[in-house]
């Protein structure tokens, strides 16, 4: 693709600030597209509240479109949902009037290469394009993700206390949001929404020439079922400079990622729970940083008998900071899918982590250097104690440095966008 060739994205995610994995892979594809292209050449079609501050776009055109109007989301609850038997996600942003601005500004860029930005999007943009190439990005699978939300609350526990809409509670009738908070109503509404989930990733697999996931074991499902062409590709999650911040020694942790998600929700009260005893015993001088927007009134009860050995920041402004200084990160997840951008992000600071295996999916599959995987929260809890020695930590540090290298380093992304997207040096 030459240099003058254009591109567009088409998504209802702001990526900037990339506080959240979604907004940080799309940063990627604008941070690639913009080297490979130039930013006159890079168009970001958005759905939803206008974006007021477009100074990190860096000279991408960006198109608003809108978003769905209160009658359109009433009107597409009966005729989507019901009558279409369509999945939620679809259904609270259907909009035919955005479709058409949607299609229109499309057909006006005429781009060599179009990235769509999951099924929530991919109903707007209509027929494929006459020339150049259509790439859904799938993000994880849904489907996956709710089946395993259903398991989690089956086996009990804190899990009763999240929220599974998350972000998404925004683009729901807010009559309807209550729905998700109830037992009986969410449970059904998961099994119901899972199975219409998985059929619409299937379909849009079925239907698009290329769909991108970022976790092998989602992709090589997806693939089985659909036969299509699905491929993985790492997120761009760039290497952090050596900074002027280092661990000082002392037995504290960081915890990274929007509160209110229902992975990070549940995970992280899990921990507070059933970990931090486990912590404090080994090293009762321990401290748990939690920094992240949005901490629902569930976790802030579940932190408050922990006093100073557990502090809750919301957002910071700098994240180097916030985990370079700290001894580990911890990331004790039940459920959730796709890669874990806030475990990447420490691989790229060179900050040792213990997790879950689902706070890890999609990097390891193994405990490795730089990389401690447990399966159960008073096990994370020692390990995060183990890794206040220093001779440990400096051996887990430089095993962290080394596998973001191998996997995730800059030119290894770079090479894999060139694929999917048809770009090149």
């Amino acid at each position: 693709m030459s240099h003058s060739a254009r591109a567009v994205i088409v998504s209802a995610v702001n990526p900037y600030p990339p506080d959240s994995g979604k907004a940080v892979v799309l940063a990627g594809f604008l941070r690639h597209l913009r080297t490979r292209l130039g930013a006159s050449n890079v168009h970001y079609v958005h759905l939803g509240p206008a974006i007021t501050d477009l100074e990190p776009f860096k000279g991408v055109q960006v198109h608003e479109v809108g978003t769905a109007t209160g009658p359109e989301k009433l009107k597409a609850i009966a005729l989507e949902a019901g009558l279409k038997r369509r999945s939620l996600q679809e259904t609270f942003m259907a909009s035919p009037s955005v479709a058409e601005r949607v299609q229109t500004i499309l057909t006006q860029i005429d781009a060599d290469v179009e990235i769509i930005d999951t099924i929530r999007l991919l109903q707007h943009v209509g027929e494929p394009p006459a020339r150049g190439r259509r790439v859904l990005y799938l993000d994880d699978l849904f489907s996956v993700r709710y089946r395993r939300m259903l398991r989690t609350i089956g086996e009990g526990g804190t899990s009763s206390s999240f929220d599974p809409l998350g972000q998404f509670a925004g683009n729901v009738p807010r009559p309807l949001r209550g729905l998700t908070r109830q037992p009986w109503s969410r449970n059904a509404l998961l099994a119901l929404e899972s199975r219409r989930i998985a059929r619409a990733e299937n379909a849009a697999a079925r239907h698009s020439s290329l769909s991108l996931l970022l976790n092998d074991e989602e992709a090589a499902g997806l693939r089985a079922r659909t036969g299509a062409d699905v491929r993985v590709i790492p997120p761009w999650v760039p290497q952090r400079p050596v900074a002027q911040y280092t661990w000082d020694g002392r037995p504290e942790y960081v915890f990274v990622g929007l509160l209110a998600m229902p992975h990070n929700h549940d995970g992280l009260v899990w921990f507070l729970q059933e970990g931090m005893p486990a912590l404090l015993q080994a090293r009762p001088d321990a401290r748990l940083h939690v920094v992240g927007r949005d901490a629902p009134e569930s976790m802030l009860a579940a932190a408050a008998p922990y006093g100073d050995h557990v502090v809750i920041h919301g957002y910071v402004d700098d994240l180097d900071e916030a985990v370079m200084t700290r001894a580990a990160l911890v990331n004790p997840l039940r459920f959730g899918s796709g890669v874990k951008i806030k475990s990447l992000d420490a691989l790229a600071r060179g900050v040792p982590i213990v997790a879950t295996p689902y706070g890890v999916e999609g990097i390891a599959t193994s405990s490795e250097p730089g990389l401690i995987i447990v399966n159960d929260a008073a096990a994370a809890g020692r390990a995060l104690a183990e890794l206040a020695d220093p001779v440990q930590r400096e051996k887990h540090a430089a095993g962290a440095r080394e596998l973001y290298l191998t996997r995730f380093a800059d030119d290894v992304v770079m090479e894999a966008y060139d694929s999917v997207f048809g770009t090149s040096a």
